[in-house]
This record gives C-alpha cells, sequence and structure tokens, in this order.
C-alpha cells in the first residue's frame, strides 16, 4: 500500500515540511517584517513648540516646511517612503529613538548623552552658534577674554561651554531670553544695556529675513560653537540610514542641498 494514500500520513508529512520552512532562516519572522507597510514609513519629529526655523517649523498655512524636513522629505519621495511628522518634546526623543517608537529625528552627535545608542547619517548642515549684534556696534572676538565686562543675552537655560565659565564668574553677565525672535528684539531695543546675542546663524539669519529686519545685525565671524547638524536614525533601520545618506549624497552632489538651504537664507 502506499504510504501516501493515507489521509493522515500526508498530513503528517505536510506538517514536517511546514515546519522546515518556518525554521528556515530565510523567512524568520524576526527576519522581515510584520507589517510590509512598516518597513516604508518614517516618523519624523519636527519638534514641538512651532518648530525650530529654519530647520522643521510649520508655516501659517500649517504646511511643513525647513531644511531638515525638505531633505528627508525627498529622501522618502525617491526611496518610496511614507513620511509622517511627529511634535514631541526634546527629553523624551533619545528613548522614543532608541525604542524604534520614532524613525528619525534632526539631531547632533553632541546634544544627546549616549550617541552610540543611535544610527548617525552624514552630515547635512553645521549648526553655528555665533554672536549677533548691531551693525553699529559690529561686537567681533577672537578668544573669549575679548568679551570681559561684556553682556550677552542667550537662551533660557540653554549651556555654552566656551562662554559657561565666564557667565558663572561674572566676567560676562548673562541675560536669558525665551527665543531668538525676542533676543534679537531685545538687541534693537535696549542697545545700551545688551552688547550681542548668542544666536544659531542659520536661526537668526531666517528670523532677520522673516521678520524683515534688513540690514541692521551683523554676525561676529568667530563662532561660540559649531557642530553638525544631522538625522539621528532609529537602530532598527539600517536600510533607512543607508537611503537617507545615499539621497543626501545625491543632493550634495548635484547643488541642490545648497539650493534648499538657499530659499530659507536672506
Amino acid at each position: 500500500m502506499n504510504f501516501f494514500n493515507h489521509p493522515w500520513r500526508r498530513a503528517v508529512l505536510l506538517a514536517v515540511i511546514a515546519q522546515w520552512f518556518l525554521l528556515s532562516p530565510s523567512v524568520h519572522a524576526q527576519d522581515a517584517p510584520a507589517n510590509a507597510s512598516e518597513s516604508r514609513l518614517i516618523r519624523f519629529n519636527m519638534s514641538d513648540g512651532g518648530g525650530f526655523p529654519p530647520f522643521t517649523y510649520y508655516d501659517e498655512h500649517n504646511q511643513p516646511q525647513g531644511i531638515m524636513y525638505e531633505v528627508l522629505a525627498t529622501v522618502a519621495s525617491r526611496r518610496n517612503y511614507q513620511l509622517k511628522l511627529m511634535a514631541l518634546p526634546r527629553k523624551r526623543l533619545d528613548s522614543m529613538l532608541a525604542a524604534g517608537d520614532v524613525e528619525v529625528v534632526p539631531l547632533a552627535k553632541e546634544w544627546t548623552d549616549a550617541p552610540t545608542q543611535f544610527l548617525w547619517s552624514k552630515p547635512v548642515i553645521p549648526h553655528r552658534d555665533v554672536i549677533f549684534s548691531l551693525r553699529d556696534r559690529n561686537l567681533q572676538f577672537k578668544k573669549v577674554d575679548e568679551l570681559v565686562g561684556m553682556t550677552l543675552v542667550v537662551r533660557f537655560g540653554y549651556h555654552y561651554p566656551l562662554l559657561d565659565p565666564y557667565f558663572e564668574e561674572g566676567l560676562i553677565e548673562r541675560q536669558e531670553d525665551y527665543s531668538e525672535s525676542i533676543m534679537l528684539s531685545h538687541l534693537l531695543k535696549t542697545p545700551d544695556r545688551v552688547d550681542g546675542a548668542v544666536i544659531n546663524e542659520m536661526v537668526g539669519l531666517w528670523l532677520i529675513k522673516e521678520k524683515r529686519l534688513g540690514n541692521k545685525f551683523v554676525l561676529s565671524e568667530q563662532d561660540v560653537s559649531t557642530v553638525w547638524y544631522r538625522f539621528a536614525v532609529t537602530p532598527q533601520r539600517k536600510q533607512l540610514l543607508a537611503d537617507i545618506d545615499a539621497v543626501l549624497q545625491e543632493l550634495k552632489d548635484s547643488g541642490d542641498l545648497q539650493e534648499i538651504i538657499a530659499r530659507y537664507q536672506p
């Protein structure tokens, strides 16, 4: 009698074959996405509180804008990803990014306590903090010692490693404001009380353009600090990082990245 003529024997054989396929590495559950659409999804943090213009923000029509947004939107378009925008507070980002609850965050390695727990894209744009001053004041310096006796306005709660020792010893007076826009207004309204404002170069230039402040300010040639702004990627998405880097290189080679940046400068 043929072995396969018995229904129960055929059932046993089919079960063995099915078990073999389930254990095969090529179809192991942990190597394949649970949902195919999830592998094409990028949850991207635009940051809370209106964003961080000109890098990530929403315009007056509630449309996403910004240098980092445009770069990642180009990645999504060219590599067939779906972009989902989120507004998460900074204090939650590290844990959510490490856990894969958000895929991509614009960040600098120097701004997180544990940079090795994330994947990092190639550099996108330098993030430079400089001193803005009124044109007739034109505050320039080569060494921090040259700022002794001056008053600088800074962001509330921010740390400036190069300046903090001077602030702590009272050698440079520190005044704090809650936004870069207020800091520039501070310079305009009380020029006799403030010598300069420590502001990210791109942020300051964007505000001058948007608020039509004209030619009233100058930037220090010497920076207070410079770091590279990048995309931090959750460690579970290595292919996404590869796609981001590939498209970023395309944008650099074609000159399109510089065109994106130029749209947010005066």
